[in-house]
């Protein structure tokens, strides 16, 4: 074998190793860590950690929006201020236009859309920008 062929071979080597440790490390950095930084607070998902947050926490709460949608920004700060009120249920916000397999399996149509999940299942929903009275009452309704 030659001398050029072999430094060839090193070299793409090197480079798949390379790419390897940069996608481990772009996805770790995708998953939320999960600590006492994120209790009060809702924590940004996407398709790559969504089942895992939902099968860690016994309650979760997502909040389907996106960056364009009117009614999910004035969702926003109620959705935060629930947040830090009911520190025992997880508060995960995903953002459905980077999601398209979450909004086919939840047969996402319209937003903002709540999810509520009692033991990784899904046990309400609740459409539309909703007031913080009609929200409370459905975390202590399905959530409590």
């Amino acid at each position: 074998m030659e001398p050029e062929n072999e430094i060839d071979e090193d070299l793409e080597k090197i480079r798949k190793k390379k790419l390897e440790n940069l996608m481990k490390e772009s996805e770790q950095e995708m998953k939320p860590k999960l600590n006492i930084n994120t209790v009060g607070k809702p924590v940004i998902l996407n398709e790559l950690n969504f089942w895992e947050v939902v099968q860690k926490n016994a309650r979760t709460l997502i909040d389907c929006y996106a960056d364009w949608c009117g009614p999910c920004k004035m969702l926003e700060p109620i959705f935060e201020k629930l947040a830090v009120i009911h520190q025992n249920i997880l508060f995960g916000r995903i953002n459905v236009d980077f999601a398209p397999k979450i909004s086919k399996q939840f047969q996402i149509r319209s937003i903002p859309l709540m999810l509520f999940f009692k033991n990784a299942h899904l046990v309400d929903t609740l459409l539309g920008a909703q007031s913080y009275e009609t929200i409370e009452a459905h975390i202590k309704r399905f959530l409590s």
